[in-house]
Formats: C-alpha cells, sequence, structure tokens
C-alpha cells in the first residue's frame, strides 16, 4: 500500500504541485500508509494535533503507553502540538523518534483572543448552558468491546450509560443532566440548552431518555429546555456561565471571561479521581462537589446582573501550560512552521 501511494504522490505532485499533505490526530490508523507513502514520494506529511490540549501529564503518559504497546510508529514528518508539556513528552518516545515535534498552540482560538468580550446580551429571559460530555473519554475504555470499533452499534453499546450507570464518568453523566434537567423545571423564566458532545441522532436520543426517566415529560413539553448545535463561542457568550468536564470548551469559556462550573462528584471524586482535567488550575473554575452545590451553582448565576469578563493577565500561566500562547500567534507561526517542513522536500 505504501509502494502505491508513493506512486500516487510523485503524479500528485507533477499534476498539482502539492507542497504538503495534512491531519488532525497524529494516530489516526488509516492515514499511516499515507504518511510513509508521500513522503516517500517527497510530499511532506504534517500533523496539527489540535485533540488532548486538556489533557495534563499524567493523561498524556496513558495515551502514549498505550500506542506503545501496539508498537505503533508515527510515519510523517513532523507534529504540531498544543503546549510545551506536549512538546516534551512526545519527544521522550521512541515513536516520534527523527520526527519533528513544535509546540504551536491552537490556531483556533486566535479569533477568540481577537474577539473577547464578556458583555452579556439583553434578553427577555438568561440563559445557561450544559455542554454534554461523554461518559467514557480520556484513557477509559469499556474492557468488554474493542476500543477501537466505530460502528454505530456497537458504539451504542459501548457508551450504554443511560441503562447500566458502572463504567467510566456515567453516574457523573447521569446526575449532572438530571440536576440540569431538574434546575429547567424550577426555573421556567430561563433558558437551559444542553449542547451534545456529539450531534447525532442517535446519542441525542440518549439525552431524551434521560430527560423523560427525571421529569417525566418530553423535551417538548418543556418550553425552556432545549438540545442545541449552536456554535460553542455563541453559547458561551450569551450565557450566563456553562457547565462542561474534561472538555477543550472549558479553556475557551475562560479566555471569554467565564468561570465555567466543573461537576466533581461522583466518579470524579471516586476511582477515576485521577482521569479529572484541570486538577491543577482548579481556582479559574467554580466546582460543584455534590448534586446540592451543581444545582446551588447554576441558580446563583442565573441571579446575578453583572458578568464580569476575565483580565487575561491572571489567565496566562493557565493558558500557557495548555495552549502556550496568550496572543493570536498560533496560525502565523503554524503557517511558518509548515513551509519550514515542506522546504526540505524542494
Amino acid at each position: 500500500q505504501r509502494k502505491f501511494i508513493k506512486v500516487i504522490g510523485y503524479i500528485l505532485k507533477k499534476l498539482l504541485s502539492i507542497d504538503c499533505a495534512l491531519t488532525c490526530s497524529f494516530y489516526y490508523n488509516q492515514e499511516q500508509e499515507w504518511a510513509g507513502g508521500l513522503t516517500l514520494a517527497k510530499i511532506s506529511f504534517i500533523t496539527i494535533h489540535k485533540e488532548q490540549s486538556e489533557f495534563d501529564h499524567y493523561h498524556l503518559n496513558g495515551l502514549l503507553d498505550n500506542l506503545e504497546e501496539i508498537n505503533y510508529k508515527y510515519q510523517g514528518d513532523s507534529i504540531i502540538v498544543a503546549n510545551k508539556r506536549m512538546e516534551k513528552l512526545f519527544k521522550k518516545r521512541n515513536m516520534f523518534k527523527n520526527n519533528k515535534i513544535k509546540a504551536l498552540g491552537i490556531m483556533k482560538y486566535d479569533h477568540l483572543f481577537k474577539r473577547i468580550k464578556r458583555k452579556i446580551k439583553k434578553q427577555n429571559k438568561k440563559i445557561i448552558t450544559l455542554f454534554s460530555f461523554l461518559p467514557h473519554f480520556t484513557n477509559l475504555y469499556n474492557p468488554e468491546i474493542d476500543s477501537t470499533i466505530t460502528h454505530k452499534e456497537n458504539l451504542n453499546s459501548f457508551l450504554d450509560f443511560s441503562q447500566r450507570k458502572k463504567e467510566g464518568f456515567s453516574e457523573l453523566f447521569y446526575n449532572s443532566h438530571k440536576v440540569f434537567i431538574l434546575e429547567a423545571l424550577r426555573n421556567e423564566n430561563c433558558i437551559f440548552y444542553i449542547k451534545p458532545k456529539l450531534h447525532e441522532t442517535w446519542w441525542i436520543n440518549r439525552i431524551y431518555e434521560i430527560i423523560k426517566e427525571v421529569s417525566g415529560k418530553n423535551i417538548d413539553e418543556i418550553n425552556n429546555l432545549f438540545i442545541t448545535n449552536q456554535p460553542a463561542y455563541d453559547l458561551i457568550n450569551n450565557s450566563v456561565n456553562i457547565i462542561g468536564f474534561n472538555s477543550t470548551v472549558l479553556l475557551e469559556s475562560v479566555i471569554q471571561g467565564c468561570k465555567p462550573i466543573i461537576p466533581l462528584f461522583d466518579e470524579a471524586i471516586g476511582k477515576h479521581k485521577k482521569d479529572v482535567s484541570f486538577l491543577k488550575f482548579l481556582n479559574h473554575f467554580s466546582t460543584a462537589k455534590s448534586e446540592i452545590e451543581l444545582s446551588k451553582l447554576i441558580n446563583l448565576n442565573l441571579k446575578k446582573n453583572n458578568i464580569k469578563r476575565a483580565d487575561i493577565k491572571n489567565i496566562s500561566s493557565f493558558l500557557n501550560y495548555y495552549i502556550n500562547f496568550t496572543k493570536p500567534c498560533s496560525c502565523s507561526r503554524t503557517v511558518e512552521f509548515i513551509k519550514k517542513i515542506s522546504s526540505k522536500y524542494k
């Protein structure tokens, strides 16, 4: 396959003057032969790895350990990562031997630094948003099912949280959503948005099931509770606050001036407490250590009249730790780096 892709690479380079190939994650199995074949054809293969920026050392090492167990070896030229911690840890691994690893931040955050604002639009009703999360993430897998399976029915079984609530952060998922739904029922004059992690019908149906189980009603019978696919930027800026867990949306919220709410109970303080992200910087968040505290924080934010914008200077160490920069410079640095790596094949 690699030899065949090498031939394709030579043809593409001749016909289209291709300088490089890009991808967004270094461990996609289906791309490794493309990486190897295109580099043989003298076309640079570069990964702009946008994932796991919220991971701490423990989570990153766990991810890399899992890959080493299957003798994974990156076949491209270079990997662009989000922060210096990732760069340092990646460089220690033999799977990236002879590859250029560079921390250049995350390009999508450049526009946030340019557009920082925290002025809630005057609206008839206050809004609060729950960024729904997966019960299984970080390095947690169901041992009964191969983690590489992506077929809808098998993934549906893999994430069977609404019935079993046994694996991963399933109880935290269920109880966080339960509190949010109950508060929507109690605060009919406010809007409650749930933004699914995956905006897929079969996944949204899972959330519908929980709404029905908790409230006894279908979602269309609750006038102020909605499943939404609005952009994260708009939801953050239009909401009095957001609720999230182990997600980069929490980084975006802090940049945009929020002090997001993180539910830290059930498995998050129990069997999976090591798998919780942002533990070094919890002072930048509002943490709910029980269902009751989550309920109180939701109501506290709904009662606030003035939402203050965050000072970037006060969160600079936090942002440097996770995304390397506090200025809109990732795009320009990434472009220059791509040019530099690609130039070796000229």
